[in-house]
């Protein structure tokens, strides 16, 4: 199916269907092809007509066909972008633009494979700044603190003069339609079927990783999201419904992911390389890259193009919170920018600027609101709490500090009725027990006394 998706848009010139949620419009959207590659030029052209944008917004540019190009080179893409902006009136409306495959994604020399990586930097994260007034501290090093980190409202270019800046790009064509198609704003999800994984490889840094994925996946833990943090040696495999994979290491990764994805789903990769190469092809083992993690089935990747680890992990619960707590929803480009502190750097981000979520708690009346809260008694307990719902009902549950850092819980009884928990060895404290049920996301909140 993929194969011929591909024969269709590159031969026939086949309109694809339209996104979910496409009442959302991409006029504020640009799309940038590199000319001399025909496959950048039909990709471009595919997902024109797959999100319905303007013939204007198509910027091709006269670029090599290279991943890396040098300063000089740079400035001419950078020229051919900002020159045909200006002439189309196209500063001032449009808020995104995408780099489609085939457009060079570094700047810089061989150093930037050097650790550390020296006069490399990131053409997107360059063109960010193309009309701001920080545009003269592009390709200098500098490093422009980013006004919107931690910012939970949608992008505007009239607010800062920014363009966010993404990229569909995977190891080949067939994979960027495949990521265009699953992509695209308010995709239904969810949440109590679903999974947030945290994989952490290095041994050496468990403990700092783990401390972090517990911070960033507290609001997502209160708001209903399942989570799974796995400090084994190697990649997190042959999980289902998975809605965001977080990969942190500063070593290459042993193998790659094998995950079942839900359309919408993000990934962060804080590992070596992860955004240096779009190749065709997977990547030899050890060296898992974001074009691994697409093709895997991601609809969007944050890594980094040098080999040398700079990221900057303090602003991923920023993203995490503004894309998957609902009431949030931000979409792909603004959850991710509002985690990037520094523009003009490293960052490269894979996906649909607009691709979005629409989520659900559960599968009862209260689907589309909060979780019912459920009255646990005795309150507050000493050896065992009740609940009052039947343990039939329960398919798992989890138990949480009130700061939403997921605790060891006792195992599910098995015997019927309602449900009885052992609280005996917890120590004095308010806690919230999390339960995904057969009607939905149930919560109780309760306090232990010793």
């Amino acid at each position: 199916m993929k194969k011929l998706a591909l024969a269709w848009v590159l031969v026939l010139g086949g309109v694809p269907p339209l996104a979910v949620g496409q009442s959302i419009t991409y006029d504020d959207v640009v799309v940038v092809v590199n000319s001399n590659d025909s496959v950048s030029v039909a990709l471009g052209n595919y997902f024109m007509a797959a999100r319905s944008i303007p013939a204007v917004n198509l910027i091709p540019v006269d670029a090599p066909m290279l991943e890396t190009i040098d300063a000089s080179q740079f400035q001419l893409v950078k020229q051919q972008i900002k020159s045909y902006m200006l002439a189309n009136s196209l500063v001032g409306p449009i808020n995104y633009m995408v780099m489609m495959k085939g457009m060079p994604h570094r700047v810089g020399t061989t150093y930037c494979d050097s650790i550390p990586p020296i006069g490399c930097a990131s053409l997107d994260a360059e063109m960010v700044l193309l009309f701001s007034p920080d545009s003269s501290a592009m390709l200098t090093n500098q490093w422009i603190n980013n006004m919107n980190y931690g910012n939970a409202l949608p992008h505007a270019y009239a607010n800062d003069d920014l363009i966010y800046v993404t990229r569909i790009t995977a190891h080949d064509a067939t994979d960027a339609i495949a990521l265009i198609d699953r992509s695209g704003p308010l995709i239904p999800v969810t949440m109590w079927n679903s999974l947030v994984i945290g994989d952490i490889q290095n041994p050496a840094t468990i403990n700092y990783f783990h401390t972090s994925f517990e911070a960033f996946f507290a609001p997502l833990i209160v708001a209903g999201w399942p989570t799974s943090i796995d400090t084994t040696a190697y990649s997190y495999t042959g999980q289902n419904n998975v809605a965001c994979f977080l990969s942190a290491d500063d070593l290459p990764q042993v193998g790659v992911p094998d995950l079942d994805w839900i359309p919408g789903g993000l990934s962060m990769s804080y590992t070596i390389s992860a955004g240096a190469s779009f190749g065709d092809g997977p990547s030899d083992p050890g060296s898992m890259r974001c074009a691994d993690i697409i093709a895997d089935g991601a609809s969007g990747v944050r890594g980094e193009i040098t080999v040398s680890p700079n990221y900057d992990m303090s602003g991923m619960n920023h993203t995490l919170t503004n894309y998957y707590v609902p009431g949030n929803n931000l979409n792909l480009a603004d959850s991710y920018f509002s985690g990037i502190y520094h523009l003009s750097r490293f960052d490269v981000i894979i996906g649909d600027p607009k691709t979005s979520l629409t989520i659900s708690v559960g599968l009862g009346p209260d689907a589309q609101g909060s979780a019912t809260e459920l009255r646990a008694f005795p309150n507050p307990a000493l050896d065992v709490l009740t609940v009052p719902i039947e343990r039939s009902k329960v398919l798992r549950y989890q138990l949480l500090s009130m700061d939403g850092r997921a605790l060891a819980a006792p195992a599910l009884p098995t015997s019927a009725g309602p449900l009885s928990l052992s609280v005996s060895e917890l120590p004095t404290g308010a806690y919230l027990l999390q339960l995904h049920t057969t009607e939905g996301l149930r919560m109780a909140r309760f306090t232990v006394v010793r």
